[in-house]
C-alpha cells in the first residue's frame, strides 16, 4: 500500500459513521495490506541474512573490490556481521556466522593499522563487535579491548591536528577530517558506545564543538567547517550540509551525546549555533515545501552559492539529512519547535515521490536510508498517520528492488562503468537494505541500534570489556 492509498483510506467519507460496516471493511483491508507488507519485509530480510551468512559464499559472489575495502563497514564483512547480529538477536541465531565475519574483518584490517574511522577501519570493527555483544556474552571482549586501546592511543594526536585545521593554523581542512564516514564524528559515535568516560571522547567532542566557530580567510570570516575545493585550477571553499560528510553530521553527534549525558563545556551553545545556521539556510520551494542544499560554494569574498544538484532526497545529503540533525538538536536543546518543524519538513519532502530522483535501494542515498530516517522520526511521534503511511510506502520501494536472482538479493548501482554490482555491505549493499526491512517488518527499533552509525540514535553500550 502506498502513501496515496493510505490517505485515501483515511479520507474516505463514511456516510454511515465510523462504526459502519463499510468503514470497518476499509480499515480491515488497510490492516491486511500492511500485515502482508510487513510479512514480506521479514521474509526478505531473513532471506538476505541467510544468503550472507557464509563468508566464503560472499567472497565468491561479491563484485571485485580492493581486498581491504571489502572488509569495511561501508560495503564488506562488518556490515554483514551487523545484519547477522540484528537478525539473530532475539533467537540467538547466526552467532557462529557473525563471529566468522568479524574474525575475517579483523584479519583484513591488520594490513592497515592506521585506519581507525567508523566506516573505514578499526572503530567500525569495535562498533560491530559491540553491537554483537550483550551483558552476558563476552565473546568479543578481547577483540573490543584491543580496538579500544588502539583508538584511544590514536585519538589525541588526530584531534589536535584536526583542531589546528579547523582554526586555520594547520593544513587545509577536509571533510574526511570531521565526517562520520572517516573522521572525528564517526570516532565520536564509536567512543560514545565503547569508551563513554574516556578522555578521547572529550577530545573528539571538544574539537567538533570548534566547528561552530568561524575563521578568517583573506580578510573574510567563514564557517570553521568550510573545506577547500579546487575546480579547474580555481580554489574556493565548500560547505557540506549533509549527515555523511557535513555540518548536519557533527550537529547530530553533538546532540546525541547530550541526549545520553555526555556533555562538554560549550557543547549546548555549539548545538544551538549549528542548528541556527542550518535553519538560516532553509529554502522554500514553489509549493511552499522547505528544502536544504547539498553543498554551498564560497567565493573569495565568503559569499555562498548553491552547487548543482541543489538538493537530494537521501540519508547522506539534502533535506532529510538536515531535518534529522535539527530533530535531534531540538530534542537535546529542549526546542520542541525545532522537532515539530523538522517532522513537518521531512513529510513535505516526500510530497512528490513520483518525481523523486532516487534510483538506489541502499542506506546511503537510496530508499532503505529514507525508510530508516522516517522510522526513527515516527518513533518520536507515535500515532502519526502520515509518518506511518510513509514508512509503508518506503518499505515497498525497498522491496521492489529485491532480485531473487541476485546472489545477495539486491544489486547496487553506483553509476560505475561495469554497471550494477553485488555489494554485501552496510552502507551501499544488501545488508543495509535487509536491516531496514528487518526493523520495518518487525515494527520495532533495532535491538543492536545499528543505525547509530547513521547518526539516527545514540549508540548502544556493548557488553563487558576488560578493565582499562
Amino acid at each position: 500500500m502506498d502513501r496515496d492509498q493510505h490517505r485515501a483510506v483515511r479520507n474516505t467519507p463514511v456516510v454511515q459513521g465510523e462504526g459502519s460496516p463499510h468503514h470497518r471493511l476499509a480499515e480491515e483491508r488497510a490492516r491486511s495490506d500492511v500485515q502482508r507488507l510487513r510479512a514480506r519485509a521479514r521474509h526478505i530480510a531473513d532471506d538476505v541474512a541467510d544468503r550472507l551468512a557464509d563468508p566464503a559464499f560472499v567472497d565468491r559472489h561479491l563484485t571485485a573490490t580492493p581486498k581491504l575495502e571489502g572488509s569495511l563497514l561501508t560495503n564488506g564483512a562488518a556490515g554483514t556481521a551487523l545484519l547477522l547480529a540484528e537478525a539473530g538477536h532475539a533467537q540467538g541465531a547466526y552467532r557462529e556466522q557473525t563471529r566468522a565475519h568479524l574474525g575475517l574483518w579483523a584479519q583484513r584490517l591488520r594490513a592497515a593499522p592506521a585506519r581507525i574511522g567508523l566506516f573505514s577501519g578499526l572503530a567500525g570493527l569495535g562498533f560491530a563487535c559491540g553491537a554483537a555483544s550483550s551483558a552476558d556474552d563476552d565473546t568479543y571482549a578481547h577483540l573490543r579491548g584491543q580496538v579500544r586501546a588502539a583508538v584511544l592511543a590514536a585519538t589525541p594526536g588526530l584531534s589536535t591536528a584536526i583542531g589546528r585545521r579547523i582554526d586555520g593554523t594547520g593544513t587545509a581542512l577536509t571533510m574526511v577530517d570531521h565526517d562520520v564516514v572517516y573522521g572525528l564524528t564517526g570516532l565520536g559515535v564509536y567512543l560514545l558506545a565503547e569508551a563513554p568516560d574516556s578522555r578521547a571522547l572529550a577530545q573528539v567532542t571538544d574539537t567538533l564543538i570548534r566547528l561552530s566557530a568561524t575563521r578568517e580567510v583573506t580578510g573574510h570570516r567563514i564557517p570553521a567547517w568550510a573545506t577547500r575545493r579546487v575546480d579547474d585550477g580555481t580554489e574556493s571553499g565548500l560547505l557540506n550540509l549533509g549527515l555523511a560528510h557535513g555540518l548536519a553530521g557533527s550537529l547530530a553527534f553533538l546532540s546525541l551525546a547530550l541526549l545520553v549525558g555526555a556533555e562538554r563545556p560549550g557543547q549546548r551553545q555549539a548545538v544551538h549555533d549549528m542548528a541556527a545556521w542550518l535553519l538560516n539556510e532553509r529554502r522554500d520551494g514553489p509549493d511552499g515545501a522547505a528544502w536544504w542544499p547539498r553543498t554551498l560554494r564560497l567565493d573569495a569574498t565568503g559569499a555562498a552559492t548553491v552547487t548543482d544538484p541543489p538538493t537530494q532526497l537521501a540519508w547522506c545529503y539534502g533535506t532529510l539529512s538536515v531535518c534529522t540533525a535539527l530533530r535531534l538538536a531540538g530534542q537535546a536543546g529542549e526546542r520542541p519547535d525545532w522537532v515539530r518543524d523538522a517532522k513537518r519538513d521531512l513529510i513535505r519532502a516526500f510530497d512528490d515521490l513520483s518525481g523523486a530522483d532516487v534510483t538506489a535501494s541502499h542506506l546511503c542515498h537510496g530508499w532503505a536510508g529514507l525508510l530508516q530516517i522516517t522510522s526513527r522520526t515516527r518513533d518520536g511521534h507515535p500515532g502519526d498517520d502520515e509518518l506511518t503511511g510513509l514508512t509503508h510506502t518506503l518499505a515497498a520501494r525497498v522491496l521492489n528492488s529485491y532480485d531473487a536472482q541476485a546472489p545477495f538479493g539486491f544489486r547496487t548501482d553506483l553509476g560505475l562503468p561495469h554497471g550494477p554490482q553485488n555489494e554485501p555491505g552496510f552502507l551501499t549493499g544488501a545488508a543495509g537494505n535487509a536491516l531496514a526491512l528487518h526493523a520495518y517488518g518487525h515494527d520495532q527499533l533495532p535491538a543492536t541500534v545499528w543505525d547509530a552509525a547513521l547518526l539516527l540514535a545514540p549508540p548502544r553500550a556493548g557488553g563487558p570489556l576488560p578493565s582499562r
